[in-house]
């Protein structure tokens, strides 16, 4: 059982002469210490017990570009790895970037910084290669069976995944995908071409995936399988009218996963709103249940997997913001830097969470049920779009019950921006 310290969380409101206050006790575990930025790992004994019977953590973030999301995440991680024997991070990332990455983490001789630029940007940041160099280091003296694994599950862009077949294909004296056919493109001309292309790309992708690769070995069967996967999945989002299509399959490509490695334990490393534990149809054509990534998880194996969100209170963060006045949202009219927002609205975790004497918390919604309502989470992600009366605010809140759409929160007080990698 965790044990908790207790939030006396006093609001003082005053109108002309009238006077009310109320307080509020929310339950917490301290993991840092006001204005400490390094966490010691002993702070997560604290809340081991709550991993005992989890074999997916869904680690979330607020936005894409807090340092200390990445920070806190990865120590967790690197934990649980050392005491309840996780073995996987699961990245919000596409398989065939990850492939270079994954070879890596195995010892292999690749140059990683150059690897990680295939990375959507937020996930080429100094925190996310400390925390690969110290899984390649944990590998060095482990059996195969025992190494640690490091894998993309999003399925969103065909360029790397078409380029690494091709490369499979020719290895083995195999003629390549057509480019007539299955044209390599970037991945911003990819978005631009019709459903009717998609449609005609994926017919004709499907024949490759009944080609006879008995002479591949072993390894490289199941890789071609994979990156085959991968083009399908980032083919059959566009054609599809479900929005939370993508998340399914991310969800269906880790539930693969543990059947093909039943020992898994694992994080999930992504944005909160893929974290959350949220379904929405049950898909009778393709028999399959949708939803919010981490839902089809909640859906599949029960107790076995936890969402847990983090968010902050104010500072700055990397994100994609509006450099003039124009109302166009083309990308031209954005630049990727820092941006600095004040304290967060009312109604949100930031406000209520303000005056704790700690840097960063642990909250377990199980045990907040009576007093931890709606209150509402930064969605900014890749992109920050300013409140309308506030520059320095943003537009980006949403709430969704604690408990209901996930189980816990790792709250920090101040957010600071990634470091991102340096040619």
């Amino acid at each position: 059982m965790i044990k908790p310290h207790f939030l006396l969380a006093l609001f003082l409101c005053s109108t002309f002469n009238s006077f009310f206050a109320f307080s509020q006790d929310i339950q917490y575990v301290p993991l840092a210490e006001a204005g400490q930025k390094e966490i010691d790992a002993d702070a997560f004994k604290a809340i081991d017990s709550y991993f005992d019977d989890v074999t997916i953590a869904g680690l979330g973030e607020s936005t894409h570009g807090t340092s200390e999301f990445h920070t806190y995440r990865a120590e967790l991680f690197k934990y649980l790895i050392e005491n309840k024997d996780f073995n996987t991070l699961f990245l919000e990332a596409d398989y065939a970037d990850c492939v270079p990455i994954s070879d890596y983490v195995a010892g292999e001789s690749v140059d990683i910084r150059e690897a990680m630029k295939a990375l959507y940007w937020p996930w080429q940041t100094e925190e996310l290669l400390t925390l690969i160099e110290w899984m390649r280091t944990y590998n060095q003296e482990r059996a195969l069976e025992d190494q640690l694994q490091f894998v993309g599950v999003d399925g969103q862009w065909p360029d790397n995944a078409s380029m690494k077949i091709n490369d499979l294909l020719l290895s083995y004296e195999l003629e390549p995908l057509d480019s007539n056919r299955f044209p390599i493109v970037s991945n911003q001309e990819f978005q631009k071409l019709r459903k009717r292309e998609y449609k005609d790309m994926l017919a004709y992708l499907r024949t490759y995936k009944e080609k006879d690769v008995s002479d591949f070995s072993k390894e490289d069967q199941q890789k071609y399988q994979l990156l085959i996967r991968n083009l399908e999945q980032s083919l059959e989002t566009r054609i599809s009218k479900c929005s939370t299509l993508r998340d399914s399959f991310m969800a269906q490509n880790m539930l693969s996963k543990l059947r093909e490695r039943p020992n898994t334990k694992a994080i999930f490393w992504a944005h909160n709103e893929h974290v959350y534990k949220v379904l929405s149809h049950y898909d009778k054509k393709r028999a399959e249940q949708h939803g919010i990534t981490g839902g089809v998880l909640k859906h599949a194996i029960k107790e076995q997997y936890v969402s847990i969100m983090q968010d902050f209170d104010n500072g700055s963060f990397i994100a994609y913001h509006k450099i003039n006045d124009s109302k166009n949202e083309n990308f031209e009219n954005y630049d990727l830097g820092e941006v600095m927002i004040d304290k967060s609205i009312a109604g949100s975790y930031g406000e209520k969470l303000r005056n704790l004497q700690e840097e960063l918390v642990f909250i377990d919604f199980s045990e907040n049920k009576q007093v931890v309502g709606e209150y509402k989470l930064h969605t900014i992600g890749a992109v920050f779009n300013p409140a309308k009366d506030n520059p320095q605010q943003t537009s980006q809140f949403n709430y969704c019950p604690g408990g209901e759409c996930y189980d816990a929160l790792l709250f920090t007080k101040e957010s600071t921006p990634i470091q991102l990698l340096q040619d």
